[in-house]
This record gives C-alpha cells, structure tokens and sequence, in this order.
C-alpha cells in the first residue's frame, strides 16, 4: 500500500482542498492524470508558515491575524454549566490540568475568550507548546520543562508546581507530579481532547484514559431520545441547555459523498480478508465493540476502529457530562455487556439502524 497523508482537524483541513487543487492544476498542465506527485513537502513547508508559534506575536502567516481581529468568530465561549464542573472538580480534590500544543501567547489569548480572564484559576497546572504527541513518546531528557519569560522558554525546570505555567515538556516529569498530587503510585488520569492523532493514541499507550470530543457524534444527528425510548447511560439526557453544531458546521463536518465517519454500511472488510457487500449482514457476528447487536451498524471504517480501540469514552461536548455526577461510572467501548458502550449519551443516528 502506498504512502497518504489523513487531514485530521481544523488546522489541517484548508490543506486537504489546497492538495486536491494542486492536483487538478498539475494535471491540467500536464494533459493527463500523474502516477505520482510531489508537492508535498512544499504544502508542508506552507503549514510551517502559515502556524509557526511566532507567527501570534508578529501578526503574520494569515491564520493568527484573522484570529485576533475577531477571535469569537473562531472560539465559543464555555458554558457556565462547564465552568461548574471544572469547579467542581477542584473542589472534590481532583487534579485539572491544561495540556495543550498551543504556544503560550496563543493559548492564553484561546482561554481568556473562552473560560475568561480567570481561566488559571481551573487548573491547578499549565502546560503550552507540549507538542503532541512527542509530550508522551520523548524520554526527559530530550523534553524538558522551561519557565515562561515574556512568551519564551525560560530556565530548564525539573520539578514542576500548582499554579504554574510551563512550556514544553514531557509525561515523565508530570507523572511525579501527579504522584505527589494524589498519593498514588499509579494515579487515574482522564484526559478528554478532540484529536485521535495527539488525544487518544498517545495518552492510551501511557494508560490514561482517553475521552473523546466527537463533534461528529452530534453532526451526524444526535436524537433525542436513543433507540427504543430508552435512555443508555446515566441520567435523562438535558437537550435544551446544549446548543448542537450549525447547519454550516454540520455541512463541514459530514459529507454526503463519503457518508458517515463511523461506518461504512457499503463494503466491510473482515479479518479472513473477504469483502462483503451491504454491512448490516455481519452486525450480528460483531462483538460488543464493534456494535455488533442488530439494532446498530458497524463501526467499520479506519477512524471507527480507532475510536472503538483507543477510545474510553466519546462525547459530542462536555456539556453532556457537565451535570453528572463527579462519581458516575460511564460504559467504556471496552465494556462487552453495555449494546451501546463506549458513546455518552448514545450513540449517534448514523449507526443506529431505522
């Protein structure tokens, strides 16, 4: 199998159309379709560009000037019900960090809009600039913390400490300051971020706990209430304090050439290698993680098995979990008695069978 390239978020996406245009212009010059381009690392080059950390400060690169000319056209504000619960989770004795790839100026300018000039005061750490996932793959030595002076790495820093705000990093040194946190030799972290690439695979492989924010979830149609009336996990479910994705971001998100993220209900590969048309035949032979009951199709593409293999927990937006309580015990994809395990509140409408 050839080399590709998967465009996995918001910051990648522009690059998908920018590649698919290069295409049609190299073609069209040529005459004829190429068995091979070769454009890619100068698209790669233009990201560095366009995102480069110091790009926020010199309002260059594009990106970052339309951003503070009007940042709310890009971030939502949290709701309050999210800022109780990460309240709340302080209060309980829980530990909250931030962990983001953002460079310090950007990220705080991202937190003030949407948590408030007060946003430290929900963590008990920050740490910027992590760069995902090498955060979680590179030895201490190789990423160690600095303090911040005037948006820059500082002095090397060896023991990290609440209230602080740190860039760079790596897992090693947080992990004994967890320890130190919570008296535990192996303390339980759920962490909850929206990118498969740098939020679920490398945390898993350090045995955290992966939740997933799965705007999918609700783009692909969240109903109401879930399949036979019946709700799936924990408390009713609040809908008319949560405000879903646009008729625009739901257009963006899903698209009605490929279908579904989730499943492909068209082809499926299994693993003796035959191919089978029309999905739903083999739902019944599924296990629990792959929604193998009769009333679900299969989580059957690429980023499905990812999210059914790596993924804890996957939620549209906290918001759905905000009001639950601090000690609710949520059915993970690992859990082979739950039909619906692993999607809080239920599973979207896309893999539930009409």
């Amino acid at each position: 199998m050839g080399s590709f390239r998967y465009f996995e978020n918001y910051f990648d996406m522009p690059g998908c159309v920018v590649c698919a245009r290069l295409v049609d212009i190299i073609d069209r010059q040529a005459g004829k379709r190429q068995d091979e381009y070769t454009f890619w690392p100068d698209v790669l080059e233009c990201f560095g560009l366009v995102y480069k950390r110091e790009n926020f400060a010199d309002n260059i690169g594009g990106y970052f000037p339309a951003y503070k000319s009007d940042p709310l056209k890009y971030v939502e504000p949290c709701s309050d019900a999210v800022k109780g619960w990460f309240k709340k989770l302080k209060d309980a004795g829980k530990v909250t960090f931030l962990l983001t790839s953002s460079h310090v100026d950007y990220a705080e300018s991202l937190l003030e809009n949407i948590l408030g000039k007060d946003w430290q005061d929900y963590f008990h750490i920050s740490m910027m600039y992590a760069r995902k996932p090498g955060y979680f793959t590179k030895e201490q030595t190789e990423r160690p913390f600095y303090s911040i002076v005037d948006n820059k790495e500082g002095d090397e820093v060896s023991e990290i400490q609440t209230g602080g705000k740190y860039l760079q990093g790596s897992i090693h040194t947080f992990n004994s300051y967890l320890k130190k946190m919570t008296g535990k030799e192996n303390p339980k972290v759920a962490y909850f971020g929206d990118s498969v690439r740098s939020d679920v695979l490398p945390p898993q492989s350090v045995g955290w706990h992966p939740f997933l924010i799965l705007e999918e979830m609700e783009a692909e149609g969240l109903g109401e209430e879930p399949v036979g009336g019946e709700q799936t996990d924990g408390p009713p479910i609040k809908r008319g304090k949560i405000t879903g994705p646009s008729t625009t971001e739901k257009e963006f998100i899903t698209s009605s050439m490929w279908g579904s993220f989730l499943t492909d209900q068209t082809v499926l590969n299994i693993p003796d290698g035959s191919v089978h048309t029309g999905g739903d035949e083999l739902d019944g032979q599924r296990d629990a993680n792959g929604l193998g009951d009769s009333q679900f199709h299969s989580l059957n593409t690429l980023w499905g098995y990812f999210i059914q293999t790596y993924v804890d927990v996957a939620i549209p937006q906290l918001d759905y979990i905000a009001d639950l309580p601090l000690d609710h015990q949520f059915s993970t994809f690992a859990d082979a008695s739950h039909r619906s395990a692993g999607f809080y509140p239920q599973p979207p409408q896309t893999l539930q069978k009409k």
